[in-house]
């Protein structure tokens, strides 16, 4: 059974604040759904105020992480700014553990492509040596890479050590025209 009300006021604020909790939810709705421009907004004092300050406060840090997530996707995708990374916000937690995933799979993706680079650029200078004396790690951080990553690692290695095999290797004879001898070079 619910309990009514005891006087006028009881009244008019059981209604703001049921109106207060509605407007939360259709909010929380729409965050939820990926608008994140949505905020609460309850009077002051209200029963729901300190609630609204928190939910606000949380799309606002997600909000935050979403921009700065963009910037560093722009930064390494469009501007091939390969160190950039996403720097933490307030919060700790899956906030954080966030931000370090993100940063971990940059990692994992920026540092075998770039000692392919450097490989890659000594070897159409002609510096073969140098290239061969620069393998590109199988490992990052320890774990060994996979997929596509390894397979592309493997294919500069690869070439790498093609090229430092040809450049050592003796000269072939030259070829001689059919019927020429080799004293003349002519018939």
């Amino acid at each position: 059974m619910t309990q009514r009300p005891t006087s006028m006021a009881d009244a008019a604020v059981d209604e703001a604040t049921a109106a207060e909790l509605a407007e939360a939810l259709r909010t929380l709705r729409s965050v939820r759904d990926g608008d994140l421009r949505r905020r609460l907004d309850v009077r002051p004092g209200s029963p729901i105020a300190q609630l609204a300050t928190v939910v606000n406060e949380i799309v606002d840090r997600e909000q935050a992480l979403h921009a700065e997530l963009g910037r560093v996707a722009k930064a390494v995708g469009r501007d091939g700014r390969l160190g950039a990374r996403v720097a933490p916000g307030p919060g700790g937690g899956s906030w954080q553990r966030t931000v370090e995933s993100v940063n971990g799979m940059l990692d994992n993706l920026v540092l075998p492509m770039q000692e392919t680079s450097q490989v890659v650029e000594l070897l159409s200078e002609g510096k073969l040596r140098e290239a061969a004396a620069v393998p590109v790690d199988h490992q990052v951080d320890g774990r060994t890479l996979r997929g596509d990553v390894l397979r592309h690692v493997r294919g500069v290695n690869r070439l790498t050590s093609q090229q430092l095999q040809l450049h050592e290797a003796p000269p072939l004879p030259r070829a001689r025209a059919p019927g020429s001898s080799p004293a003349s070079g002519r018939r």
